[in-house]
């Protein structure tokens, strides 16, 4: 499973990385988003979660700030790994589809 995790991610910083060059018209349902637009929304809900985690959950704590980012990092890393399998078993049960 770690190949997966490696070819997506090398995916993912290659989109980031290349410049859009074409001018082919699409329709817009079938236009992909940038992956620097996924990495904008990524990094905004990061931080909306910073701000709802430290004002609303640990708000009473001992050293709000502290916990807040540490719980924003846990939930990025789920949010990491529950993206990565959810991908491997896409990909798993359609190569087992196309067998049949």
């Amino acid at each position: 499973m770690s190949g997966v995790i490696v070819k997506a991610l090398r995916q993912a910083l290659g989109g980031l990385l290349k410049s859009s060059g074409g001018s082919e018209t699409k329709d817009r349902t079938d236009q992909d988003m940038s992956y620097s637009t996924m990495l904008l929304i990524g990094l905004l809900t990061a931080i909306a979660l910073l701000i709802y985690f430290r004002y609303a959950v640990v708000a009473g704590m001992a050293d709000p700030w502290r916990l807040a980012i540490i719980s924003v990092a846990a939930a990025m890393v789920v949010t990491f790994i529950f993206t990565t399998v959810s991908a491997w078993a896409i990909a798993v049960i359609s190569t087992t589809r196309s067998r049949e």
